[in-house]
């Protein structure tokens, strides 16, 4: 029998067990020591044959870090009835599973109860303070100091509308897509407050970065933005507006988009031009209607737009002198 596959010390047992004609037990411990080294040695093999663990990934998911007077929002947000165009304040309905009007390549289906532009400036701002983290951690920031981002005071109102507020964007659910990504889940994923402290914990679903493509969000000028706060029309046409270069839209469209389709004409006609008076005197623009009711909203163009509206113009410059030479 042989003792190559055993400890030196089980060796010498092995020896002696012979030597006094125990010869069953040392059978045994010799297949001990034998099957010991077997399993040794597939465990070798294994080692030099398997794939190479990849570490976990490293990647941060961030927000893009916009301008401080800026709020960077996805334009789907902006171009679609998803915030619609109402006091908050107004009685809210309810929503299940509503395909929501939308413009562009993306689609929106939402459960929940009815979100309006101040439920936006929620979003906004929480945003804004989000994008200093990765996109999954905790963000904190206390209640007074974020009240006052909004131009809100510290009032007991005010607390009650932020966390009411709060509970409705958790309890929101959202099937967003855009092109070919898609975010599905909730536009908060969670937010808590120390009341001792004053301190709210928010975080967002990682995921809400497939929202923020190349071209698919906008800094908006967060000053004008909050200027036009008294007419949640004129706030929504202004965001709206200012996420294109140029804008012409029907005025039943943008009735639509805006959230308030089941206004009459005659009502809505009456907010426009409201709205219309305001975005002119505080937001910039100039809007013209014309004898077939299409809008065209003119705005100060960010230094972004106007590089592409520079190029767009190169492209289609490029194409007409082609086309020329071409029928040439």
């Amino acid at each position: 029998m042989s003792t190559a596959n055993l400890p030196k010390s089980a060796a010498v047992i092995l020896e002696e067990m012979k030597a006094e004609g125990r010869h069953d037990l040392a059978k045994a411990l010799e297949g001990f020591g034998k099957a010991v080294a077997e399993r040794e040695e597939r465990e070798r093999t294994a080692e030099k044959t398997a794939p190479e663990k990849t570490q976990p990934s490293s990647k941060v998911i961030q927000l893009p870090l916009w301008p401080e007077d800026k709020r960077g929002t996805p334009n789907c947000f902006l171009r679609s009835a998803l915030f619609a165009a109402v006091y908050g304040n107004e009685d809210r309905k309810y929503l299940k599973n509503v395909l929501l009007a939308v413009q562009g390549d993306c689609s929106i289906h939402y459960t929940g109860e009815q979100l309006s532009q101040s439920d936006k400036d929620f979003l906004m701002a929480a945003l804004h303070l989000a994008r200093q983290h990765p996109l999954g951690h905790v963000c904190h920031f206390r209640g007074h100091a974020f009240l006052k981002l909004l131009g809100r005071s510290d009032s007991a109102p005010n607390y009650a509308w932020l966390d009411a507020t709060i509970t409705r964007l958790i309890a929101t659910a959202v099937k967003i897509r855009v092109g070919k990504r898609t975010f599905e889940g909730s536009l908060l994923t969670s937010c808590k407050r120390d009341e001792g402290t004053d301190i709210y914990k928010l975080t967002f679903d990682p995921d809400f970065l497939k929202l923020y493509g190349v071209d698919d969000w906008t800094a908006i000028d967060w000053e004008t933005h909050k200027r036009l706060g008294r007419s949640p029309l004129a706030q929504w046409i202004y965001d709206y507006a200012v996420s294109h270069v140029g804008t012409t839209i029907k005025l039943e469209t943008l009735q639509h988009l805006s959230g308030r389709a089941e206004e009459t004409q005659k009502i809505f006609n009456k907010a426009f031009r409201r709205a219309k008076e305001m975005l002119e005197r505080e937001g910039g623009m100039h809007l013209n209607v014309d004898e077939n009711w299409l809008v065209t909203i003119e705005h100060p163009l960010s230094p972004s737009q106007l590089r592409h509206k520079a190029k767009k113009a190169a492209y289609f410059k490029t194409r007409r002198t082609v086309t020329r030479r071409a029928e040439v």
